[in-house]
């Protein structure tokens, strides 16, 4: 993830990134907080229908959007 981060940084120089998780999967929202990525209370709707997503096993899910600013020198979560 650091090393993702970095390249997005210095390569493409990218200020943001975004994620998107399934605010359900707690134990995610946690992981990525303790990388520094933020809740936004932004959502988006599940890609049902859309093989690369799985198959969804329960109606109603939703996206998260998480961000996380990358400052030069940031190591990524490292």
């Amino acid at each position: 993830m650091a090393y993702a981060e970095r390249w997005a940084r210095d390569c493409w120089r990218v200020p943001v990134i975004e994620i998107t998780v399934i605010p359900l999967r707690w134990e995610l929202v946690t992981w990525y907080g303790c990388l520094a990525y933020q809740v936004t209370g932004e959502t988006r709707p599940f890609p049902y229908g859309d093989d690369r997503f799985g198959v969804a096993k329960r109606d109603a899910l939703v996206w998260a959007v998480m961000r996380k600013t990358l400052t030069e020198g940031d190591d990524g979560g490292a």
